[in-house]
């Protein structure tokens, strides 16, 4: 299992940005997201299918 994500974004965004379904912002969502896909294979990709790039634990414990 792998996670990719932007604790950067999310810790900016407000309770009321999960009821924002503006074409701007949700293109900006995938945009980062893709982005950080990008960096994420750049550092992982030979991780991909052979073990977990994280703990569990660590993100749900």
């Amino acid at each position: 299992m792998h996670v990719v994500e932007s604790q950067e974004l999310m810790s900016q965004l407000g309770r009321h940005s999960k009821l924002n379904a503006s074409p701007a912002f949700i293109n900006g969502l995938h945009e980062e997201g893709r982005r950080r896909a990008e960096l994420w294979l750049e550092r992982n990709f030979q991780q991909l299918g052979v073990r977990s790039s994280f703990r569990l634990a660590r993100l749900f414990g």
